[in-house]
């Protein structure tokens, strides 16, 4: 039996993947492209997902993630949190983060994973971006 994504594939519905294992670095305080987190599907109506873990070199810096269709913030997809890697109170953090939704292009447009850090550096750690055709 296949799994569902590979049935879904099989049934002519249009699905895709971007990842990344290595981190990556952004010391960028406006919106930027978290490298390589860019699909550019056939036209459509997309769910998409991505998701990551943040480390920050420092303490109470935010970091903000979002998608982006054809250039445009889509701005309910703006997620920001506040992730840590140095000791606080002896704690040692990262944070999880993620962001979704359900977005419309026209074959030409690309998705993108775009993120900026209000100080300093941030650091993700294996992320995934995907895309899943539902119209």
């Amino acid at each position: 039996m296949s799994s569902t994504y590979g049935y879904i594939t099989t049934q002519g519905l249009y699905n895709s993947e971007a990842s990344f294992s290595s981190n990556i670095t952004t010391t960028s305080a406006t919106d930027v492209v978290l490298t390589g987190m860019t699909i550019t599907p056939p036209a459509g109506t997309y769910f998409v997902t991505f998701s990551t873990w943040l480390t920050h070199s420092t303490g109470n810096a935010t970091v903000t993630i979002s998608l982006y269709v054809g250039g445009t913030q889509n701005a309910g997809t703006i997620r920001t949190t506040v992730p840590f890697t140095g000791a606080i109170g002896g704690a040692n953090n990262g944070m999880g983060i993620s962001t979704n939704g359900i977005v419309t292009v026209d074959g030409s447009q690309a998705i993108a994973l775009e993120w900026h850090t209000s100080a300093s550096t941030a650091t993700a750690h294996n992320g995934t971006l995907d895309i899943l055709k539902v119209g």
